[in-house]
């Protein structure tokens, strides 16, 4: 196992570091802050993250599934975040916690077109990358 240190002084003369940890593979297991704050990371055979701990031991839990794709993250609160996947394997449609679905729309390039939020509303990109909003 590594650690890098990151030492950041600000104009007001607070010092903010971070020390990082890394496995055998370099994958990211822990990120440690100078005021007490941690994240650790576990990991999948397939070196998926698989579950996130915060300094006060809240944990969020990842799923994937045959394909090697998320779906779901469940937070400390057993709040989920659902995932579903179109043919081309693009994210087609989150649902949050409460229910509410995004859907999301794509090119036949892969890119992102639309995207269909809970509050009716529709992000349109047209094909130069440049975005429209639009209450439907």
């Amino acid at each position: 196992m590594s650690a890098t240190t990151l030492t950041l002084l600000a104009l007001n003369a607070v010092t903010f570091s971070s020390t990082t940890d890394y496995d055998d593979l370099g994958r990211v297991v822990a990120v440690r802050g100078n005021n007490g704050q941690n994240v650790r990371y576990a990991y999948d055979a397939e070196g998926r993250i698989t579950e996130i701990t915060d300094s006060q031991g809240r944990k969020t839990v990842r799923a994937y599934d045959a394909r090697g794709r998320l779906v779901t993250s469940t937070d400390a609160n057993g709040g989920v975040i659902t995932f579903a996947y179109d043919a081309d394997d693009n994210v087609a449609q989150v649902i949050d916690p409460r229910g509410l679905v995004t859907a999301y729309e794509y090119d036949g390039f892969g890119q992102l077109w639309k995207q269909i939020s809970p509050a009716d509303s529709t992000l349109d990109r047209n094909t130069q990358g440049c975005e429209e909003a639009q209450a439907t």
